[in-house]
């Protein structure tokens, strides 16, 4: 019969935790500090599962808990149900789940848009000047050499060059195309003046100026 009873009350125990485990009460604390009680005699293993259906408990702080209550027959339920109670007691979860850890967002990393050099330029240089006794022109002749370089900084070649000079130049030819061999273009300035003279060579976007003094 006292067996029955045990069972019973070990039933009413954890048919109530089959869909939620809330923590113990203090009179469902007492309660089942008395069942343990009532049998010394029966293992404490008996009881683990009964204690740990209501929380986090481990088998073996159930099963110590059950032998430490076994040992003290004499002493009142009450003496235990604080330690009881203080692991059962599940810990509080804000607004009753537990709150996912959203790590932030990284931040993007933007690569520096690639800049290419333009290495496009026109290089003119004086290549041969004459005097007037050399030339038998009374103000002397300068050649200048023009050479083209596109945006990769190679030389250019079959390009046409455009030279823009005073009206008192003898030469009538202004426009040289880039010879492909040389790759480069020979103006000859011959002024029937003298005095400070502009030279303007142009192709495409590219364009120098060079300032000479004929005496």
């Amino acid at each position: 019969m006292k067996k029955t009873i045990l069972i019973l009350i070990l039933v009413t125990f954890i048919i109530p935790l089959t869909g939620y485990a809330a923590p113990l009460t203090n009179q469902q604390s007492v309660s089942l500090i008395n069942v343990v009680k009532s049998s010394p005699s029966t293992p404490a293993s008996a009881f683990v599962g009964l204690i740990t259906a209501f929380s986090s408990i481990t088998n073996t702080q159930a099963e110590s808990l059950i032998t430490v209550i076994q040992a003290a027959p004499e002493a009142p339920a009450d003496a235990f149900v604080n330690l009881l109670m203080s692991f059962t007691v599940d810990p509080v979860v804000l607004g009753g789940t537990i709150q996912p850890v959203i790590p932030p967002n990284p931040t993007p990393v933007t690569n520096p848009p690639i800049v290419e050099v333009d290495h496009s330029d026109m290089v003119v240089t004086l290549n041969s000047s004459e005097t007037a006794t050399q030339n038998g022109s009374p103000f002397g002749e300068w050649v200048y050499k023009v050479v083209l370089h596109d945006k990769k900084g190679n030389i250019v070649s079959g390009a046409n060059v455009h030279l823009d000079a005073p009206n008192d130049n003898i030469n009538p030819w202004f426009d040289e195309t880039l010879n492909r061999a040389s790759e480069n273009a020979l103006f000859s300035y011959i002024p029937t003046t003298a005095g400070t003279k502009t030279l303007t060579f142009t192709s495409g976007s590219l364009s120098k100026t060079v300032t000479i003094v004929v005496e």
